[in-house]
């Protein structure tokens, strides 16, 4: 059922190039772990293949930063909202799935200002 596949979703708040790349190393990985962790003979029928067609990579549309300097910002709030909003299943034909859980506004200085207020609130020393 293609619904259920495992997918590699990619965050990406720049649009690079090199997602492919990225998703392929991360099959590689995972069929080598695999390998090492089941000890099945190369040949086996039983083992199980970490390729494009079981496991594909999906591009959610999310906010795009607009500097070079914001990445980490944005993939906290890409991340705070994916797992606010998990379901079992994800419809991944929608452009607007991801778009949707990340709202502009959360992005950029507004998420740099809620972890500085964390801190303040939970690691500097409040004078009594």
């Amino acid at each position: 059922n293609r619904s259920q596949t495992p997918a590699i979703i990619m965050f990406d708040s720049l649009r690079s190039g090199s997602k492919n790349r990225v998703a392929a190393t991360l099959r590689e990985f995972l069929q080598l772990e695999y390998d090492h962790k089941k000890t099945l003979p190369v040949g086996s029928l039983a083992r199980k293949v970490f390729n494009i067609d079981t496991i594909p990579n999906i591009e959610a549309a999310v906010p795009q930063q607009p500097n070079y300097f914001d990445c980490g910002l944005y993939i906290l709030q890409y991340m705070e909202s994916f797992f606010a909003h998990r379901s079992p299943t994800i419809n991944f034909q929608s452009s607007t799935t991801f778009a949707n859980w990340c709202e502009k506004n959360l992005m950029g200085s507004s998420k740099r200002k809620q972890i500085f207020d964390i801190i303040n609130q939970h690691v500097i020393p409040k004078e009594v």
